[in-house]
């Protein structure tokens, strides 16, 4: 119900006997205020009964009767109480809001001077401690320029032994992954008929050769012709290269090791009958090992014959292979554009194996006298890399050029100077010409906080 409907509602004075009216107090406020006091009204008087009494006392001047038509004597005494209660305490909140006001007024100005009081007022602000850092020093070390790559373990040599005669395996003279030496039998085959035809072979030479000699010893006579003795010496001749030749046969039936290898696993057993062409076992040879990787051909020109490699596996993690290049193929592959480069390396333990995935690492340059210091000096920088440089105290915010970076170190090319002192540690608290000084080293243990003085403590 709006507050016009309320007060039409209100019935005039005359409407009502006298006894019924009842003077009522001035009202609360008015004018402009009283929208503001009937908006409150509603909002802690919701129903109608509390908000009503209110709205008809606002506008009548002080004295006006008030229409009770509607609301009992004492519902109508309950609303005055509880809007004078909410009235004071709106009250209460508006003096306490105003003396805040009053006294924030007072002490700011108070605060101000006495933030402003010290031993030096009215002068610049005392300067910051210097900052605690880790200091080091620029040394010269050898320097390895190295190119990496990726490559397979090949072995030194390797060969399949096959069968060069049909047959039956009669013996196997190895075992199976065990080294054998050059000229040691590995299989036998039967060659008993083999044999056989060989002593046949024999013994048909040699009764060529008696043959010769006789028809020899009457070639003085004209008892036969040189055309005849000419005959019997083509047979002897034809009778030993045939007798030759079932003595070549006859070898094909036992293999030996070409080489000094370890043997591979047998593809066939005792008994086994085989062909000519079938592969009967594996030899490989890796007392030393190729190593064959491809590089980009820009770096084509960087690599010799005879420079040292370092070679990696993910099976031996921390150990190094040393090796030499040995091959530079002359073709460039046109697919891909890189070059095969090869290289040669000592596996004497037999921890190197054909097939294995290599990481290579040549050295294509070596400096003795680089300029070298710790990774952890370096400050990256959107034109670079920069260094801070110590003099006086003051850190100095210094460009340099890098080189080769090795494992906690880098080269500097240009910028630097040996023995000139740098920050190696606690570089992001720092600004350029910020004072700085050496850390204190931890209790109890007596070392420097600078692990790092210097390159040296860095490798």
């Amino acid at each position: 119900m709006t507050r016009a409907s309320v007060l039409e509602c209100a019935q005039p004075d005359g409407a009502f006997p006298q006894q019924h009216r009842q003077p009522t107090t001035a009202p609360l406020l008015g004018g402009a205020r009283g929208g503001f006091i009937a908006s409150l009204a509603y909002r802690f008087f919701p129903s109608r009964q509390q908000v009503l009494p209110l709205l008809e006392g606002e506008g009548r001047g002080e004295g006006e009767p008030s229409s009770r038509s509607h609301f009992p004597n004492r519902k109508s005494q309950i609303a005055n109480r509880k809007w004078e209660a909410t009235l004071q305490r709106f009250n209460a909140i508006s003096d306490l809001f105003r003396i805040s006001v009053f006294g924030f007024r007072i002490c700011l100005p108070l605060l101000l001077v006495g933030c402003n009081k010290g031993g030096n007022s009215g002068g610049p602000p005392p300067e910051p401690p210097p900052t605690m850092v880790d200091f080091g020093k620029v040394t010269q070390q050898p320097v390895e320029d190295l190119l990496g790559a990726v490559g397979s373990v090949e072995a030194n040599e390797s060969v399949d032994i096959k069968a060069e005669a049909a047959g039956t395996v009669k013996a196997i003279h190895f075992t199976e992954g065990k080294p054998v030496k050059k000229g040691e039998k590995l299989f036998e085959l039967n060659s008993e008929k083999e044999a056989a035809q060989l002593d046949k072979a024999r013994a048909e030479e040699q009764l060529a050769r008696q043959s010769l000699e006789r028809a020899q010893k009457l070639s003085g006579t004209k008892a036969i012709s040189q055309q005849e003795i000419d005959q019997w010496q083509s047979q002897v001749a034809a009778l030993a290269a045939a007798r030759k030749l079932q003595e070549e046969r006859l070898k094909d039936f036992v293999m030996y090791a070409p080489f000094d290898a370890v043997v591979g696993q047998r593809l066939v057993s005792l008994g086994q009958f085989v062909d000519v062409g079938q592969t009967l076992v594996k030899l490989v040879d890796s007392s030393r090992v190729k190593i064959s990787y491809r590089v980009p051909e820009r770096y084509l020109a960087r690599f010799k014959l005879g420079q040292q490699v370092k070679v990696t596996t993910s099976a031996y993690p921390g150990k190094i292979f040393s090796g030499t290049v040995d091959l530079i193929h002359p073709v460039v592959d046109e697919a891909t554009r890189t070059a095969h480069i090869r290289a040669l390396a000592a596996n004497a333990e037999g921890l190197l194996l054909p097939g294995m995935f290599a990481r290579v690492e040549t050295i294509v340059e070596k400096r003795d006298n680089s300029i070298v210091i710790p990774e952890s000096a370096l400050v990256a920088a959107l034109d670079g890399f920069k260094v801070y440089l110590v003099k006086d105290g003051v850190a100095h915010l210094t460009p340099v050029k890098i080189g080769v970076r090795g494992p906690g170190t880098v080269e500097i090319l240009q910028g630097l100077n040996v023995d000139q002192q740098i920050v190696v540690r606690g570089t992001q608290k720092l600004v350029d010409g910020m004072k700085v000084v050496a850390a204190e080293p931890p209790k109890g243990n007596g070392q420097t906080n600078g692990k790092t003085n210097g390159v040296a403590a860095a490798e």
